[in-house]
């Protein structure tokens, strides 16, 4: 019998659900493309856990959160989380994988 994907492993641990609000992008004015932004509720895990990170920028901040993701969930910078009557902002956005070089997971710093 094969071993479990990495992303299987990881589900079972998953037991909150959190919702990606999705940047709506930007019209010729630089004015948000839609009224309404898209949202997606998806399982997750968030911890609350202060560390010290490097953004995206490069810059060194405190993130405030840490949320682990199946690897194939789609996200990005621009994104927000809303997760326990919280909106979140992203920090960092790490897909790690496994020694096969497959995904395992993702984690998602948050602020």
């Amino acid at each position: 019998m094969p071993a479990p994907r990495a992303s299987q492993r990881i589900s079972r641990y998953l037991h909150d659900t959190v919702v990606l609000v999705r940047f709506p992008g930007v019209d010729e004015y630089q004015e948000p493309a839609s009224a309404t932004p898209e949202t997606e509720a998806v399982r997750g895990r968030l911890e609350y856990e202060r560390r010290k990170i490097t953004d995206a920028s490069g810059q060194e901040v405190i993130a405030e959160g840490l949320l682990f993701l199946l690897p194939e969930t789609v996200l990005d910078f621009r994104d927000h989380v809303r997760a326990e009557g919280r909106d979140w902002r992203i920090l960092r956005i790490d897909r790690l994988r496994d020694l096969r070089g497959a995904g395992s997971h993702t984690e998602v710093y948050l602020i």
